[in-house]
């Protein structure tokens, strides 16, 4: 009953929005295939730019537009870019440094998944020979886009985005209506860009027609001309850029913070590798894709319906302001430039908008257990009773970092009744059916595998702190450094059981100690045949492996890459081999008692394709005195082939 009610709750508000505002064109044929007639179609391209972006009255859908744009840049013999005439006569116009441009939406035909693995695919290649660094997923904020400029770490201007070349001076407006810092702690030069809303709470508490939508209000308020009518309505400067900060988003994001500014959240980096075999690439992006399509699907549920100023929303948990997609970014600032841009938007930035026919079932919440990775970082799944969503039998469903737990579940506890929402190929995600009572799931101070303290890592992952003494981080290790690209000990010789069999039971914790096994070939073939499940066979099979493996000289950026240091794929570990030449110049350099302007360490750090990120991740390795003991041995045992290319 409680769930019905709800249900009617959430159409009345729907009703009285689509009832406040004009109707929207839905039909994108309307515009974009019922003429051909170029110049015309321009002029309605145009009139609805200047109705979105600087009137904040919309008259199509996203889907209409993206069509309607579709159709002129068809028909242009040169596509509109960058400097196209768009939006209409502004007042006070204000040139941005850099344009501001809108980006493409990725249109899903076949799948979200083969979708985002596709646009992966072809964005590796757009790139190239720059490595991505992975990608980062962000909420796509519904507001008022605004550029802030600073000189010198001091604010000089804020401007709207306009027609994305000249936009209106709004830095009287800002400064009254938000809080936005007008002096950083560095003498930062560049601009600061966002989204200007309004909380969906506060909205809501507004008088009944104050405003036909959150957006509408919060671009209505900004545009007053008297600046001191903007206090008090509540706006916020929601950052999504820095440009001309650093060298990659995450870095970008993470110095936005600093500054005092609220961030687009919840985030999500995936690591990508853009070295990876093309036997193996199809795999490798599919499992990408799927994290980043669970990511989407996750903020698609936590949305809040849309927000009707004079009303209350039954959806708890829900993200404070409207969103209407995510965006997804190639990480690295450099690869970005390489990629360029297409007609209408850079190719390393899409925006993916929500599915509006996902599939939502209910079902029990069994258990959260938390897995523990290679490095530590601690992982929570749910547990669900087994249902049918969409033809798929789902039974668990990953939540990626503990903002997603206690976003997705919110008070719900063991036992409690869930939503499933499945929306095509996509990686389930869930929520509470109802409000829970529960705690708001705290992050486990302890591993839960080896009892260990628990840290909360710079980019707010929780990881355990034990390191190799963590039977699960020391079997991650062991299986990445044996892997294809790394020691590559060759298929069927030591599967993923095995080695957590190895260590469970205390016979060796890194790549070191079993390479140790071939100093003694009897005792260790006697040790391993005696395992639960082995036998002489398999033990010499490894055996073999690993007496071929030692004989065999290595490369070094193979050798770089099975360390397993934090942010070093095998596309950084081939450049960071490539500039450093030879182990030993890598190892004195990146010694934690190495000056810190060390030549080496710091043309590392200024090299396309590594960068300072990967430089800490390779300082933070060999400051644990473990893994540099480990790394050390290794080097020891194996034949290192310096890099001279």
């Amino acid at each position: 009953m409680r769930q019905v009610l709800l249900a009617m709750l959430l159409c009345a508000a729907r009703a009285l929005l689509r009832a406040a505002r004009p109707p929207l064109r839905r039909c994108a044929r309307a515009y974009a295939a019922k003429s051909d007639d170029l110049a015309s179609l321009e002029k309605e391209l145009e009139r609805h730019d200047n109705l979105y972006y600087n009137q904040a009255k919309p008259e199509l859908t996203d889907e209409a537009y993206d069509a309607l744009a579709r159709k002129v840049d068809e028909l242009r013999t040169t596509p509109r870019g960058v400097g196209a005439k768009r939006g209409g006569t502004l007042a006070k116009a204000t040139p941005h440094t850099t344009p501001m441009l809108s980006l493409d939406t990725l249109k899903v035909k076949d799948g979200t998944v083969t979708t985002i693995a596709k646009w992966l695919k072809k964005t590796i290649k757009a790139c190239a020979p720059e490595a991505m660094h992975g990608i980062v997923g962000e909420p796509k904020l519904d507001g008022l886009s605004v550029s802030l400029t600073y000189v010198d770490g001091v604010l000089t201007q804020a401007a709207t985005r306009g027609d994305g070349v000249v936009g209106d001076d709004v830095t009287d407006q800002m400064l009254e209506g938000t809080a936005i810092p007008t002096q950083l702690d560095d003498a930062f030069t560049g601009d600061v860009r966002g989204e200007v809303i309004v909380p969906v709470a506060f909205f809501r508490g507004l008088e009944k027609d104050s405003a036909v939508s959150a957006r509408n209000y919060a671009a209505g308020s900004l545009r007053q001309k008297n600046a001191s009518d903007v206090s008090g309505r509540g706006l916020r400067f929601v950052v999504h850029d820095v440009v001309g900060g650093a060298e990659n988003y995450t870095e970008r994001r993470s110095k936005a913070k600093k500054w005092g500014f609220e961030v687009a959240q919840p985030s999500i980096r995936v690591e990508v590798d853009d070295d990876v075999p093309a036997d193996a690439l199809p795999d490798h992006l599919q499992a990408c894709a799927e994290k980043l399509a669970a990511y989407h699907a996750s903020l698609g549920e936590q949305r809040p319906p849309p927000a009707v100023a004079g009303t209350r929303s039954s959806k708890k948990d829900e993200l404070p302001y409207e969103i209407d997609g995510v965006v997804f970014k190639v990480d690295s600032c450099k690869a970005d430039a390489q990629a360029g841009f297409t007609a209408r938007a850079p190719r390393a930035r899409v925006a993916l908008k929500f599915d509006r026919d996902a599939i939502v079932v209910t079902t029990t919440l069994l258990d959260v257990e938390i897995g523990v990775g290679r490095l530590g970082a601690l992982t929570p799944v749910a547990k669900l009773e087994p249902v049918n969503c969409g033809g798929v039998t789902v039974s668990s469903a990953t939540l990626h970092n503990f903002d997603v737990l206690r976003a997705s579940l919110g008070g719900a506890r063991i036992g409690d009744t869930v939503l499933v929402k499945r929306a095509g190929d996509v990686i389930p995600q869930i929520a509470p059916a109802i409000e829970g009572t529960g705690d708001a799931w705290p992050p486990p101070s302890k591993c839960p595998r080896c009892g260990a303290p628990t840290r909360v890592t710079g980019d707010g992952q929780v990881a355990c702190t034990a390191g190799l003494q963590c039977d699960a981080q020391a079997a991650g290790r062991l299986q990445h450094a044996l892997g294809r690209g790394a020691l590559d000990l060759g298929s069927g010789s030591l599967g993923a059981k095995k080695v957590e069999q190895l260590v469970e039971e205390g016979v060796l914790r890194s790549a070191a100690d079993l390479l140790d096994f071939v100093d003694e070939r009897e005792a260790s073939l006697s040790k391993l045949s005696a395992l639960d499940g082995w036998g002489a066979t398999s033990s010499e099979k490894v055996l073999d492996a690993l007496e071929t493996r030692t004989a065999t000289p290595i490369p070094l950026a193979a050798f770089v890459f099975a360390l397993g240091a934090p942010r070093i794929g095998k596309a950084t570990a081939k450049k960071v081999a490539g500039i450093c030449g030879s182990w030993t110049a890598l190892r004195r350099s990146l010694s934690p008692t190495t000056a810190a302007d060390d030549a080496l360490r710091t043309a590392l750090a200024e090299a396309r394709g590594v960068g300072p990120a990967a430089v800490e991740g390779l300082l933070e390795f060999f400051a644990g005195v473990e893994d540099a003991a480990v790394a050390d041995r290794l080097a020891a045992r194996l034949d290192v082939v310096d890099d001279d290319t």
